[in-house]
């Protein structure tokens, strides 16, 4: 298309690629994290990561820190379901070891505080977009990615969480 930002042609494209593999995420909340390079090529550790605001490259924050979460967590509260899927990807190759320890430890966070989570972690990013988009509940991540599936979550009729 030449129209910049269709949603109503990418939704289309969304609802005649989505499949049951798909659908069985329905009724889980969703949970995009920006990690890969974002964190895995920095010098500052997992733990700076969640305990801090951190901005870089051009000044611009890529993570949310476990405080983030907490809040989140008040408004996930309201919904009725304890059911969490993670999911996050890396674009290049490389030791991920940061971004995955990021990742449990969130994990570990959210069952704590008694929900079911589990992760998709690095998978088809085309079946990742699918997913978040038919979420009836979006926790949107930092970046661009995160954004795009929030309006589509939004005018399919679901909610996006974010403070």
């Amino acid at each position: 298309t030449e129209n910049i930002n269709n949603l109503d042609l990418l939704i289309d494209i969304i609802d005649n690629k989505i499949n049951d593999s798909h659908k069985k995420y329905n009724d889980y909340i969703i949970i995009h994290l920006r990690t890969g390079d974002i964190i895995d090529n920095t010098n500052y550790s997992v733990d700076d990561f969640l305990n801090k605001n951190i901005k870089y490259i051009n000044n611009i924050q890529y993570v949310y820190p476990l405080s983030y979460y907490k809040k989140i967590l008040e408004k996930l509260k309201k919904i009725n379901s304890k059911k969490i899927l993670l999911i996050s990807g890396f674009l290049n190759k490389g030791n991920h070891s940061k971004s995955i320890e990021y990742i449990d430890r969130i994990k570990k966070f959210f069952e704590d505080n008694n929900y079911k989570v589990e992760k998709r972690i690095n998978n088809d990013p085309d079946d990742d977009f699918i997913i978040m988009s038919n979420s009836k509940y979006f926790v949107i991540g930092l970046g661009g990615f995160s954004r795009i599936i929030s309006k589509i979550v939004e005018k399919k009729g679901g909610t996006v969480i974010k403070l």
